[in-house]
């Protein structure tokens, strides 16, 4: 993890980023799952997901949301843990747009593929759990505004 940010930052080399590759950033990859949404800036999105980096905004835009949707279907994960992740990809996806319109953006592209996917996803139609980290992403992103910084939930889990 800290290598991937060290030869982001320092650009060895152009880094190929996958939701796979956030997902294990997040979550981590052993047996027993630590659950670190800070570790998503050691992936550098800025520089790793920007155009400059050569990484076209919809296919930035296509992992962001694909690791998403893997967040926001996992009933192992909680609302409050969804919610610490999303505010680390607000803050950090590279874009002119602004944090309430990308977010606002990314969670109606995300729950159009959930509702259009649903036997894919294993997801039942009734799925509160989903709904309620849908509802609450969508109030963080009412709390944004262009002059303001982002609010950020409780570091602690």
């Amino acid at each position: 993890m800290e290598y991937f940010g060290y030869l982001s930052s320092y650009r060895f080399r152009f880094l190929n980023l996958t939701s796979d590759d956030i997902e294990k950033a997040v979550f981590g990859d052993g047996e027993i799952k630590t659950v670190k949404p800070e570790n998503i800036r050691k992936l550098n999105f800025p520089l790793t997901l920007s155009e400059e980096y050569g990484v076209p905004f919809q296919t930035a835009f296509r992992v962001i949301g694909l690791f998403l949707i893997q967040v926001l279907i996992d009933n192992a994960i909680t609302v409050e843990i969804a919610e610490k992740i999303f505010v680390e990809i607000l803050s950090s996806f590279p874009t002119d747009m602004g944090k309430k319109e990308l977010g606002q953006l990314l969670l109606a592209v995300c729950t159009r593929i959930i509702e259009n996917n649903k036997s894919k996803f294993l997801v039942h139609a009734e799925n509160q759990l989903l709904y309620d980290k849908v509802n609450r992403l969508s109030q963080l992103t009412e709390i944004y505004s262009s002059d303001s910084k982002l609010w950020t939930p409780n570091q602690s889990l």
